[in-house]
């Protein structure tokens, strides 16, 4: 059975919160920068501007020395205030369970480690990971040590070094845990973190245009490619997109990067209108998600051209459809037998209710195994807000006459219509809220709020 209707809303009066969505991108791909300290159990930094991070030994001893600039540079790549130091008393142990905290999950692009040494009867050095994984690609670079995805394990003399590369995740936190070989510890240890802060892309709403991966900066203006190499918006969900930077980059981490796409109903993702053409709703399946199927709303209207197919007629388990100010069901919409629809007036709430047939909400259109009640006429205003004209129309009626009035009562239009519709020019009007009194030529008054904006 075919239905064309067009559905007119009574205004129900609420305020629109418009959430603007955009990206945030985060300019660090950097060693960090620590504070000299002297003594104590833990050694702070900076990154990334206002980012922080805290080294600290969990249950490590008060004689322990941190240092930055490191005392000893050895072959740490990078010098300054980008290395630090743990000094402590032969055969303690300074760096046992050192753990970095960091104030916003970042990559780990680069860690290394030096004065590594193994000498027989005094220390032999041995550390792992907790927290982090490496990839291996590229690999851990070591000097008279080996170096693992794991950890490190002196095996040549003084002066070890290591490096890791590419945190295969993003951290908040992670640790080197120092093993005691035979009983025999280390004195001293040098550091140096090089972090990347991944860009984060704030949710988009489903449909929405979405932002050109490429104008997202990645570290220092790291070039390379994203896959995939657009967003797609069709689809409401979490997913991963993955930047991999080219061949000579400073950085070969691939960074993933999740972008959230919101349903339309989420708040803040409601749209003005809506068109629904097939194929939607049109197989008869009631495990089809709720959100973005079965229910869909829209702060104006809603234009639906497509078939509903879906109910549950025990359960009352429906479709629903709700607008702001009209639903406007074109040819080519059905409703077929077995199925269940409702429309009603109400914007965009989050909200939905299958309301039967039997309601006594007015204005509101049923369709239950094919049979179809018309709701009743109207009066239309739109757009709502507006900073300039609107449009008040009547269905199947003429406007006589509106006042329109401010919140605190005061008259601000007194107008004789006359005919089905007409034009108000608001654009003097001081912004805020307005009632405005309609009396049609039915004997009925009408009372509409509008936002001058």
């Amino acid at each position: 059975m075919k239905n064309l209707y067009k559905i007119l809303f009574t205004e129900k009066f609420f305020i629109l919160l418009f959430i603007m969505f955009s990206y945030n991108k985060v300019n660090s791909q950097q060693y960090i920068t620590w504070t000299a300290v002297s003594g104590g159990n833990s050694i702070g930094g900076a990154f990334g501007g206002s980012n922080t991070v805290t080294g600290t030994l969990i249950g490590g001893i008060n004689n322990v020395v941190f240092d930055s600039p490191a005392l000893n540079q050895g072959n740490l790549i990078v010098t300054g205030a980008s290395t630090f130091s743990t000094l402590g008393p032969n055969q303690n142990d300074p760096s046992d369970n050192l753990t970095f905290t960091f104030s916003v999950p970042v990559f780990i692009t680069r860690y290394n480690m030096a004065d590594i040494d193994q000498s027989i009867g005094t220390w032999d050095d041995s550390f792992g990971f907790a927290g982090v994984n490496f990839t291996n690609n590229p690999s851990p670079t070591s000097t008279n040590c080996t170096a693992t995805l794991g950890g490190v394990i002196a095996t040549v003399n003084n002066g070890g070094f290591a490096s890791w590369f590419c945190s295969n995740a993003a951290v908040n936190n992670f640790s080197i845990n120092y093993a005691a070989t035979g009983g025999a510890t280390h004195a001293a240890l040098h550091y140096s973190i090089q972090v990347l802060v991944p860009p984060t892309i704030d949710p988009i709403c489903l449909n929405d245009i979405p932002i050109d991966l490429n104008t997202i900066i990645v570290g220092n203006t790291i070039i390379g490619t994203w896959n995939p190499l657009t967003i797609d918006t069709s689809i409401s969900g979490s997913f991963i997109y993955t930047f991999t930077p080219n061949t000579g980059q400073a950085i070969q981490c691939p960074i993933p990067v999740t972008v959230t796409i919101l349903p339309s109903n989420a708040p803040g993702c409601c749209q003005n209108d809506l068109n629904l053409i097939n194929p939607l709703n049109n197989v008869n399946n009631l495990s089809m998600p709720i959100i973005g199927i079965r229910h869909r709303e829209a702060i104006n209207s809603i234009i639906a051209s497509n078939i509903v197919s879906i109910g549950d007629n025990a359960a009352n388990n429906g479709v629903v459809y709700h607008a702001g100010n009209f639903v406007d069901l074109m040819p080519g919409f059905d409703a077929i037998n077995g199925s269940q629809f409702v429309a009603y007036p109400e914007g965009c709430s989050n909200n939905y209710v299958y309301r039967n047939q039997n309601s006594s909400i007015s204005n509101q259109l049923t369709l239950n195994n094919s049979t179809s009640r018309k709701v009743s006429n109207d009066v239309l205003l739109y757009p709502n807000p507006s900073n300039s004209i609107i449009n008040i129309v009547a269905v199947d009626k003429n406007i006589i006459s509106l006042v329109i009035t401010s919140l605190e009562s005061r008259v601000v239009l007194n107008k004789t219509v006359g005919t089905s519709s007409c034009e108000i020019d608001v654009s003097s009007f001081l912004n805020g809220i307005y009632l405005i009194t309609i009396q049609t030529n039915d004997g009925k008054t009408i009372v509409k709020k509008f936002i001058k904006n």
